[in-house]
């Protein structure tokens, strides 16, 4: 779903930003906002470009609804006619949604990893933890909805995370294990 998903939303900002008069409806209908978020990695910016068509939902159906896209050549063309039938499909704002639910911790975890703040490898192990907890609060604790994304965390953390230096920066690093200090 989230290969679908990602690709009709591209599908739709490519059509978008390819014609004038819809990026002017656009601009018009979102105060000057952009579909496309600059990113730093791939997995985020497809992520973002869904969550900026879901922020964007009512602007875009009325876009599409509008007599003047609808008078436009764009809406006699079957790509024209593709876009708008996604735009307009409820499934669509569905499947968005069912995305950011399962990648919107994830991105946190990867905003943590990419920040020159502080050295992230003592917090990547209590990262992915809290975000799969999140992520299972995102699906209402309902197992079979969190638990495909569950296990395909499980398994890219086993093959990329279950590394020596990763388990030593997180049993020393003390935030975790002396927190009851602090208080």
């Amino acid at each position: 779903m989230h290969k679908a998903t990602i690709s009709t939303g591209r599908r739709i900002t490519t059509y978008m930003y390819g014609r004038t008069m819809l990026i002017r409806m656009l601009k018009k209908f979102t105060k000057e906002r952009d579909l496309i978020r600059p990113s730093v990695t791939k997995f985020a910016i497809s992520y973002l470009t869904l969550a900026c068509l879901n922020e964007h939902k009512g602007a875009l159906m009325t876009i599409f609804s509008s007599k003047e896209s609808k008078d436009s050549k764009f809406s006699t063309t079957r790509d024209g006619k593709q876009v708008e039938n996604n735009v307009l499909n409820n499934g669509l704002w569905k499947n968005i949604v069912i995305c950011l639910h399962a990648v919107a911790p994830l991105i946190k975890v990867l905003r943590l990893v990419d920040s020159d703040e502080k050295p992230a490898t003592g917090f990547i192990y209590n990262g992915m933890d809290c975000a799969k907890q999140n992520i299972k609060q995102n699906f209402n604790n309902v197992q079979k909805s969190y638990e495909p994304i569950w296990n395909i965390i499980d398994e890219r953390r086993e093959a990329q995370l279950h590394m020596p230096l990763h388990v030593v920066a997180y049993y020393a690093n003390p935030h975790f294990h002396y927190s009851s200090l602090k208080k």
